[in-house]
């Protein structure tokens, strides 16, 4: 949280060079044309909440965060760790939803999963 908060982009800078530590987190150094310089931490992994479906409540995810350093230039990205881990147990969950909802006493159990030949 503490890189959303203070993360600010001076346009006139560039950034120097990148290195992993030992802890998986990234230091990024930059300099501007002012002779300053400095230090940036990224960590490697981010927590996310997430709603996989809309109307669905959001559900919690871990994400790499992923840069790239290039002609002085900085590319920030995230790649989520098992995506379809998520997709699957919020689809299930889904299923339950609307299995519960449509349930009568005549038919306890309305709901069909398949596919058609």
């Amino acid at each position: 949280m503490d890189i959303v908060l203070n993360f600010e982009v001076a346009s006139t800078g560039h950034f120097a060079s990148a290195q992993r530590l030992q802890d998986g987190s990234a230091a990024l150094q930059w300099r501007d044309d002012k002779t300053q310089a400095g230090q940036i931490l990224l960590p490697q992994m981010l927590a996310l909440s997430l709603a996989v479906f809309d109307g669905r409540p959001p559900q919690a995810i871990d994400a790499r965060l992923r840069y790239r350093l290039r002609d002085d230039q900085l590319s920030l990205w995230y790649e989520l760790v098992r995506p379809d881990r998520l997709i699957a147990d919020s689809f299930a969950e889904l299923v339950g939803f609307v299995r519960m909802a449509s349930a009568t006493s005549e038919n306890p159990d309305p709901l069909l999963l398949g596919w058609l030949p």
